[in-house]
């Protein structure tokens, strides 16, 4: 993976929005792989010791980012084997994960009472009520994928509106954006010019935030604080955090973006 975007909200270059295109679909998918499955030992190492490593170590340098990535490698500084850590955080990502403490579905947060018992046990029922401005994430996820053409991998969780699922998404709306741009520039070089904000520019990048805040933002702080809660190691404490960070930061690219349209 490459470096981390930067925390400009200035409008963006052409040269810079080529580059924290490309590399906002690399952190969203990279968010989306740690929240599908657990790390394995193989894995674990990279992020210990190898290239991994200098991705949290780009993003702990970076002020807005720089808590969730620390909490990630003071975990991964836990003492112990590659097999005795990963053994470790897998049972973190089942108790918080599969057992209930916080569950990454948008539909189970977006219910009152947020993600958790109380105990740290099961999410709230399902027949909780629901906010009406939030009531049917679930639906608004089925149909986007039924409509939009989006192709999601196989190793993703099935549920439409789990947390990999949603990034992989925005992802994919990331690329989308590029090609916009790209489309309307075909002869243009990168350059440091100011990036032209076509109109399905602007739409994309609106079309981007109001994703980001309906379906992530609206539920994943709390889920954040419930991770932190219940986990002990750490670690996904750390990349909730990271990524409630990174999403408020990625608002402001977009919204950089969209700026650029009045200019």
């Amino acid at each position: 993976m490459t470096n981390p975007p930067s925390s400009s909200t200035a409008t963006p270059t052409s040269a810079a929005f080529i580059r924290e295109s490309l590399r906002r679909a690399e952190l969203y998918r990279w968010f989306a792989g740690l929240f599908a499955d657990r790390l394995d030992p193989v894995l674990l190492r990279a992020y210990r010791q190898g290239p991994g490593r200098a991705v949290l170590d780009n993003l702990a340098a970076q002020p807005a980012l720089a808590d969730g990535a620390r909490r990630m490698e003071a975990a991964l500084d836990h003492g112990g084997s590659d097999k005795e850590l990963a053994a470790a955080l897998a049972d973190d990502f089942h108790v918080l994960f599969e057992k209930g403490a916080a569950i990454p579905r948008a539909s189970i947060w977006n219910r009152s009472g947020g993600g958790d018992d109380g105990e740290g046990g099961t999410a709230p029922s399902v027949s909780a009520p629901v906010a009406p401005h939030k009531a049917d994430i679930l639906g608004r996820m089925k149909a986007l994928l039924r409509h939009s053409g989006l192709g999601l991998r196989p190793s993703l969780p099935s549920d439409p509106d789990h947390v990999a699922v949603l990034l992989d998404v925005m992802a994919q709306t990331s690329e989308k954006s590029l090609a916009v741009w790209r489309k309307a520039h075909p002869a243009a070089a990168a350059s440091d010019t100011p990036v032209d904000a076509v109109a399905e520019l602007v739409t994309t990048c609106r079309e981007q935030r109001t994703f980001i805040d309906d379906n992530l933002l609206s539920w994943l702080p709390a889920f954040r604080d419930a991770c932190d809660a219940h986990d002990p190691d750490g670690f996904y404490a750390g990349v909730a955090t990271l990524l409630v960070a990174y999403l408020d930061r990625d608002r402001q690219f977009l919204n950089a973006c969209m700026g650029a349209a009045a200019e």
